[in-house]
């Protein structure tokens, strides 16, 4: 809506419409009476005010939007100093200084409309999210399922290589040495895909904060020890070196988590790194000179191999939910179980790092609190 001066000052108001003038010079939304010519007579103070202009001036200017007496509708104002506001109008005709006239209520209803859109985003953003959980949960639901799928022919396929070695070593056979590597090779990723299926599992129950840890007084070395065992037995190497404490480190933690954990961190670093090459398991215990806030301490479990390590430019993503590693052979799978891991270890109070030694290869560390 915009006025621009025209023509000659409207003629003293008569004493009969002081009233009127009273009236609407009280009220509190702009009032504007706009003769037949579509010249304003009269504007009050909130009229002016929303307009920023001052009462007097408006007087003698074109309205500038034709007005129809019973009419209701919106109109964006724009200002002297370039903003602009919504403004509801309503019109009805009226006798102004003995003409036919009309009167222009003008209502500032900017917030109202900010209120609404601001309203109407809200509900589009919940129904975006509404919409996002339900993908969610059906996203989470077909993993369950296909890892309960992966389960049952990971397991017949891992008891079919241990029979095939037991078959072997009954009758005193050693395979060539083509078949001792495919039965490694098919023991680690079979081993490999039943952790993944498990981390599947895990998933929606971590990420929805509803996992429960079932914590018990836990030694440590013997849970590393034991993990390391088994690895050795499924696979037939003895190139994995262990060295824990010659005491039990004592840790309150649940088992089966931080099996889970172990074996997922031994079994990627034989997928990560060349045949024959070691694989350190060291378990260390750091106290601090004096106990303070009841932390006794932290044990730290470094799982080391010699393959090639993960390059610089994927660094950074080490621990997204969907990271994936394509640029070499020997780059351990690093992305979903370590994502997993962490967020386990983090429901223990403790952090899994990773680390890339000047000499080569991937040092993943699982640190926890002493009991």
């Amino acid at each position: 809506m915009k006025t621009g001066k025209q023509g000659p000052q409207s003629a003293r108001p008569r004493r009969g419409d002081a009233p009127l003038r009273a009236i609407l010079d009280a009220t509190g939304d702009g009032m504007v009476v706009v003769d037949r010519d579509g010249m304003i007579c009269f504007a009050n103070r909130a009229a002016a005010e929303l307009l920023e202009r001052r009462a007097e001036d408006l007087i003698g200017d074109v309205f500038g939007f034709p007005l129809v007496a019973g009419a209701t509708t919106e109109l964006d104002v724009i200002r002297r100093r370039g903003d602009s506001r919504v403004v509801e109008m309503r019109v009805v005709g009226i006798e102004w200084e003995g003409r036919t006239a009309c009167l222009a209520s003008l209502r500032d209803i900017t917030e109202r409309k900010e209120a609404e859109a601001e309203r109407a985003a809200l509900i589009r953003e919940q129904a975006a999210r509404i919409e996002a959980e339900a993908a969610l949960r059906a996203r989470d639901e077909f993993l369950a399922a296909t890892a309960h799928e992966l389960k049952t022919p990971l397991t017949r396929l891992r008891l079919s290589v241990q029979r095939a070695r037991r078959r072997l070593a009954k009758e005193a056979r050693r395979p060539p040495d083509a078949v001792e590597d495919a039965l490694q090779q098919i023991e680690l990723e079979s081993e490999h895909l039943s952790r993944l299926a498990s981390h599947l599992l895990d998933l929606p129950w971590i990420e929805s904060g509803a996992f429960v840890l079932r914590r018990s007084p836990t030694d440590l070395c013997r849970l590393v020890e034991t993990a390391v065992a088994k690895a050795r037995a499924r696979t037939g190497e003895d190139r994995l070196r262990v060295h824990t404490p010659s005491e039990p480190v004592v840790v309150s933690v649940d088992r089966k988590v931080v099996e889970q954990i172990v074996a997922s961190a031994i079994g990627n670093a034989l997928r990560a790194s060349p045949p024959g090459s070691p694989i350190e398991v060291e378990l260390t215990v750091h106290r601090p000179p004096t106990a303070a806030d009841g932390v006794a301490g932290t044990v730290r479990l470094a799982v080391r191999d010699h393959g090639m390590a993960l390059p610089p430019e994927d660094r950074p993503r080490l621990f997204g939910r969907s990271f994936q590693v394509h640029s070499n052979a020997y780059a351990s799978g690093l992305g979903l179980w370590l994502y997993v891991s962490r967020q386990l270890a983090e429901l223990h109070n403790g952090c899994i790092d990773v680390e890339f030694p000047d000499d080569g290869g991937t040092q993943v560390i699982l640190s926890l609190p002493l009991a």
